[in-house]
């Protein structure tokens, strides 16, 4: 933890973190947290609401807000979430129970994401445990199937130039390999070199090569597409002033309304450049998963392959490979359906919703039927980011919305040849 800026004493309430100072070094004061308040992972109302735990001493230096942890509850071991901190105890001392385990080294839920999750929980009047599974990776709930990272065995030479048995063809094979490609994947190998597993036992075993486990990732493809560089239309340069002033001024969610082949995704992909620039990262989000290629291809013909895509078309081992790319911070754009509104993008700036109108953005199904516009809007202004919403037909509501001022309202109206 960083120093305190004053001296607080033993035992007195900490302001930043909410618990108590413990004692220790005066220009290193730490304070833990006493108690987590926590959502379990149980799909009913009557347990929809904050339980009250405490935190073991082991577990108070490193728990977050957005923690996956096991808990007690009734006569179970469920899984719950981190959404309080504090050291005001709100149940009898008799009656509180303590935390099992952390379920992951690091917070798995953005501290935003789960005031965005709150905040759903209210607007949509559902289950907050609900909302909270949107902000978690795949198939990763304790207790259930879950998927895990992709690994194999890679193979690195250690002796450029060994002697070797003249009639040794098949080593003498890999090792030309090798020597091009000093580190490779054991499947990929075998197969070059029409060889053996047992030739690399064999070549391992005089100390020639090593082998190592190593984490694999599912890779997307996607088709390079031509990017010439345009020069902005008049209409596009405003736009893109109209929307600049906004991520320096108001912040307002910006209407983006262009006809048909006005050159909307150029004006997306400028600002999406500039957030880039500023460290931050881009959602870009599309109304059907059968659009996600097409717009994959351009985006990262664009910005190469610091690009992830996230829908369930997907496999889940895909999924789940794309989803821990964006939460380490290994991407600036994340392309994806509805669902990616919530993807762990640790710095976001920007989110767009192409085709803004289109009914595919409502989620109809369980407890919380959210609007990805209002969700994205709600997000964006939580991390002091910017929405775009474009469409040649605007929902009446988002056009609404422009003409009363609550929106800028950007238009593009001549198409770009």
């Amino acid at each position: 933890m960083e120093a305190q800026q004053r001296r607080i004493e033993i035992g007195e309430a900490c302001g930043r973190c909410h618990g108590l100072f413990l004692g220790g070094d005066s220009n290193m004061e730490k304070c833990w947290p006493l108690y987590a308040g926590v959502i379990v992972d149980v799909r009913a109302e009557a347990v929809n609401r904050v339980f009250q735990y405490r935190i073991p001493e082991a577990l108070r230096e490193s728990m977050q807000i957005g923690h996956r942890v096991l808990v007690p509850f009734g006569r179970r071991k469920i899984e719950g979430y981190v959404v309080e901190l504090g050291d005001q105890l709100e149940v009898e001392e008799a009656k509180l129970r303590s935390i099992f385990a952390l379920l992951d080294p690091d917070p798995i839920i953005l501290p935003s994401l789960v005031e965005l999750a709150k905040w759903m929980e209210q607007t949509y009047v559902g289950l907050l445990s609900e909302a909270l599974q949107y902000m978690l990776p795949p198939a990763s709930r304790w207790g259930k199937e879950r998927v895990g990272a992709k690994t194999g065995q890679m193979v690195t030479l250690l002796i450029p130039s060994p002697t070797l048995r003249k009639n040794a063809s098949a080593q003498q094979r890999v090792l030309e390999i090798l020597q091009k490609t000093p580190t490779i994947m054991a499947t990929e190998l075998v197969s070059r070199a029409q060889a053996s597993y047992a030739t690399l036992r064999a070549l391992e075993a005089q100390g020639v090569l090593s082998w190592q486990t190593a984490t694999l990732e599912r890779k997307i493809t996607w088709d390079r597409v031509a990017d010439p560089k345009l020069t902005l239309t008049r209409e596009q340069s405003d736009a893109l002033k109209l929307i600049h002033g906004e991520l320096k001024g108001q912040r307002r969610p910006v209407l983006l309304h262009g006809v048909t082949g006005s050159g909307k995704t150029e004006v997306y992909l400028n600002v999406i450049a500039d957030v880039i620039k500023g460290g931050r990262q881009a959602i870009c989000l599309v109304p059907e998963i059968a659009l996600t290629p097409q717009t994959l291809n351009r985006f990262a013909t664009r910005f190469g392959e610091r690009v992830s895509v996230l829908h369930s078309g997907l496999s889940v081992g895909e999924r789940f490979d794309q989803w821990w790319k964006t939460y380490r911070g290994e991407v600036d754009v994340v392309i994806g359906a509805r669902s990616a509104v919530f993807a762990p993008t640790p710095n976001l700036g920007l989110i767009v919703l192409d085709e803004e109108h289109e009914g595919t953005y409502k989620q109809e199904d369980g407890s919380i039927r959210y609007q990805t516009r209002d969700v994205a809007i709600k997000r964006a202004s939580l991390v002091g980011g910017q929405v775009i919403l474009g469409s040649a037909t605007p929902a009446v509501e988002s056009y609404h919305n422009a003409l009363q001022g609550h929106f800028c309202l950007a238009e593009l109206t001549e198409r770009v040849e």
